[in-house]
Order: C-alpha cells, then structure tokens, then sequence
C-alpha cells in the first residue's frame, strides 16, 4: 500500500532537484536497512508534487512512497534532519509526516483578490435645505 508523505519548512532557495535526491537517497537507504533485516522490499516515488514559487524554489512537497514500511523508515530519518539549500541563510529542519486530507475551509466573505468594501456601507446622510440656513 502506498503512503503519501508531506515534506515541508524548506530552506529558501530549495531547488526541486536537491529535495528529490534527498528523498531518493533516503528511500535508497531504507531499503537497504530493511533488505539487512530479511525483508525483501522495493519502493519507489510513485507520483510526487511540488509547489514551487516564481522563482523555481520547492516551497513544500507531497511525495508518495509505493511500500509503508519505507516510508515509515523516511518519515523517522527526515523529520527534523538539517537540510541546506546551499543558498548563504543557513540550514533549516525538515518537517516529514504523512499527509493528511486537504481541508474544506469556509470561505471568507471578503477573500480573494478584490474583496469589496472594508466597511459596511453607510448611506449619505440627507439634508435639508433648512440646516445650511440656521444661522440666519
């Protein structure tokens, strides 16, 4: 059974081919550590999704896993490892665990570009030609 796993807190300037080797290397090394116990396993990235900004940077990644127990042995050796995009800010820690459902939020009346007024609207105040003469 397949496992889909959520990769995120990339470092800015994360490139999609780092993060990829990087999950590739540790599906590889799972493998390996459970072939040493007697299990006889493969697994691959069946199908994975990056969002990616204008500039080409990986801001987080969906990634499923075709075995559970790799993807298992993924999620415990990625999470909170210290990954660098080799861009000059520094290292940050990954987040990896399974992904979970996308959520339906309720829409905001005022969301999405253009939203309308900020404020109720007031209707103008009426006048009578007897306020501007009341002081005569």
């Amino acid at each position: 059974m397949a496992k889909k796993l959520y990769v995120g807190n990339l470092p800015w300037g994360t490139k999609r081919e780092a993060l990829e080797s990087v999950i590739n290397a540790q599906i590889e090394t799972a493998v390996n550590a459970l072939k040493e116990e007697g299990q006889e396993v493969e697994a691959r990235i069946e199908d994975n999704f990056f969002k990616v900004d204008e500039r080409g940077n990986a801001r987080f990644a969906i990634v499923t896993i075709s075995e559970d127990t790799v993807a298992d042995k993924v999620i415990e050796a990625m999470n909170e490892m210290e990954f660098d995009a080799d861009d000059g800010r520094g290292p940050r820690n990954l987040v990896v665990n399974e992904a979970r459902p996308k959520e339906d939020r309720p829409r905001d009346s005022r969301g999405g570009y253009n939203r309308g007024p900020r404020r109720d609207f007031r209707p103008r105040r009426e006048y009578d030609n007897n306020d501007f003469n009341q002081g005569e």
